[in-house]
């Protein structure tokens, strides 16, 4: 088997091994037959609400629409570690009760048609927490473009003076200037992790705190939230492979947050908000959400 094709099995066995048998085959392709439930509801861990089901039905990924029905989701497992909320930490410094909306979408730059759709937003009483999940899209070949008009302080929808900040930042990141479809440069940052991705999301939740007065959180947490092996060893003979890739995500966020804290976060502090970045394992979240018991046992199919 190939790469990607072991790293399927190997979440698929498990999926298997914690349900029981189910039926696979969601469309005509090969992925779809084998790694694509036939009904969403055998990839969830608890039925769906309708508040949340018109979320996402909402949002800008179409995710109802088969993608959730991938056992490699980013979306399913979205909702099945924070389910129908509200949201309840239990330990940590995050520990407390939140609102929780998904498929949560702000503004980047005038005229975008694309607003950041962060994949969760977690409101508390004294600090907000923003998530971007993952599962497998690391794990692929990177290629992370950044638009034009993310250089130019005109489009943005903050002040010039702290636009600038947001530049400064692009352009440490998209440090690679290629020739894009069309035969038009394009600027894509180096190395596995999105910190393109990333950096729009910081972006937009600078711009709700700027552009909106009754908007004034003590803290904001920009939480990426990575789904990996628990025990790489069933990858056999990939699993080299697959901690070089590990290693190489773990050193391209901790890039990205040290530039964040140097050009962003001095930006929300003086408006009163201090902002905290954190990488964390989809295993590690799951021990700080409260879950009913049975919830938490379905859960088990994350542990690989």
């Amino acid at each position: 088997m190939d790469y990607l094709t072991t790293l399927h099995e190997a979440i698929k066995k498990k999926l298997i091994a914690v349900e029981g048998p189910l039926e696979f085959g969601n469309g005509g392709s090969r992925t779809r037959k084998l790694y694509h439930l036939k009904r969403l509801e055998d990839n969830l861990v608890v039925p769906m609400s309708g508040s949340v089901r018109a979320m996402y039905e909402r949002g800008g990924g179409n995710e109802l629409d088969g993608k959730m029905c991938s056992i490699r989701s980013s979306s399913a497992m979205t909702f099945n570690l924070l389910g129908n909320g509200p949201v309840r930490i239990t330990s940590g410094k995050h520990a407390g009760s939140y609102e929780l909306a998904y498929e949560y979408q702000l503004p980047t730059l005038r005229n975008n048609p694309h607003p950041a759709n962060l994949d969760a937003y977690l409101k508390g009483e004294g600090e907000d927490v923003y998530c971007e999940m993952k599962m497998l899209e690391w794990l692929g070949t990177p290629r992370h473009i950044l638009r034009p008009d993310y250089l130019e302080t005109t489009h943005y929808l903050v002040p010039c003076e702290d636009a600038e900040s947001f530049v400064a930042m692009f352009q440490k990141l998209a440090c690679i200037c290629v020739m894009g479809r069309g035969r038009k440069p394009e600027r894509l940052s180096g190395g596995r992790y999105d910190s393109l991705q990333m950096t729009k999301h910081l972006l937009a939740i600078y711009g709700k705190l700027v552009n909106d007065a009754t908007y004034r959180p003590g803290k904001v947490t920009l939480l990426n939230s990575v789904w990996e092996f628990t025990n790489p060893s069933v990858l056999e003979g990939y699993m080299e492979k697959y901690l070089k890739m590990e290693t190489e995500e773990h050193k391209g966020f901790e890039s990205f947050a040290k530039l964040a804290e140097e050009y962003i976060a001095p930006l929300f502090e003086a408006r009163g908000t201090s902002l905290s970045i954190e990488y964390m394992t989809a295993a590690e979240l799951m021990e700080v959400v409260e879950y009913e018991p049975c919830h938490r046992a379905k859960l088990e199919r994350y542990i690989v």
